[in-house]
């Protein structure tokens, strides 16, 4: 979506090493996620299935490869992998109505790695 601002939602770690307390899990590994949404204008028509099938088409042309594919209604979501990554990326792209009555694109971008070492963990 040329000349459209890209919202970053933050990187966030999420702790999935050892016990730690009760029933958490301590910072020894390490889940890292990212999280960007792109919200479309009123002048762009192209469904769901169309936004994540251009995302998709991309990445697939880096080498990630579609391991799941999820169509509802009135939203679409693919998740990718890549060989040599370790982690995921999630497509998923979606129309919302707003108070004017025009619908707008809004596509969600998550990309997520598998639970690794954290090298800053000190005991």
């Amino acid at each position: 979506m040329p000349g459209v601002e890209v919202n970053e939602a933050g990187d966030s770690d999420i702790n999935c090493g050892g016990p730690d307390f009760i029933d958490s899990k301590d910072a020894s590994k390490i889940r890292s996620r990212v999280h960007y949404e792109v919200v479309g204008d009123t002048s762009d028509h192209r469904s769901p299935g169309e936004l994540v099938d251009q995302a998709v088409g991309h990445l697939k042309s880096k080498g990630w490869k579609v391991e799941r594919k999820t169509c509802a209604a009135d939203d679409m979501s693919t998740t990718l992998s890549k060989t040599g990554v370790a982690g995921i990326a999630s497509i998923a792209a979606k129309r919302f109505t707003l108070r004017s009555g025009k619908d707008v694109p809004i596509l969600n971008i998550l990309v997520m790695t598998d639970c690794l070492p954290n090298p800053d963990w000190k005991r």
